[in-house]
């Protein structure tokens, strides 16, 4: 670990400038994309002109990734929302054939297990939607925090542009 001598933060030895302010170990000025609060959009390491997808999208990688991960995390809250509703016609279709049996015991215990079976598999949707919901919220952070991306991107990666 090492002290920033301009903001005094504690930097990792595997950084050579502060994560926070920019100035360099050695004490340099600080780098103008922390002043100015935007990223450069550099990548972590040179790109390796191996990787097939980089070089055919002309996209980097760490784009793809987190596209991607929303991708997925889109899918799994619609996935919950269609959970939800087939909850909603399962519970009604059972009350509906237990009414239409013309038995009215029947019909009263349909309406039960309809109610349970619908309730208890809405559940279940909410929770998949949720866990779809927690897993965008966690990207934006990311996202947002990530010092390898221009505001641009990071909007064009949120679907924000």
């Amino acid at each position: 670990m090492w002290r920033c001598a301009h903001c005094g933060e504690e930097c990792e030895d595997s950084f050579e400038v502060c994560w926070n302010c920019g100035v360099g170990r050695d004490g340099s000025a600080v780098e103008a994309s922390f002043k100015s609060g935007e990223s450069k959009g550099y990548p972590m390491a040179p790109p390796d002109p191996s990787l097939t997808h980089q070089a055919k999208s002309g996209k980097h990688p760490i784009i793809s990734r987190y596209s991607d991960a929303y991708v997925i995390a889109r899918s799994v809250s619609a996935f919950g929302a269609t959970v939800k509703f087939l909850a909603l016609v399962l519970g009604v279709g059972i009350s509906i054939l237990g009414f239409s049996s013309g038995s009215k015991e029947l019909g009263i215990g349909a309406i039960g297990l309809g109610v349970i079976a619908g309730l208890a598999i809405y559940v279940l949707g909410t929770i998949v939607a949720a866990q779809g919901q927690i897993l965008k919220a966690t990207l934006d952070t990311a996202v947002n925090s990530s010092q390898f991306l221009t505001k641009d991107e990071m909007r064009k990666i949120m679907s924000l542009s």
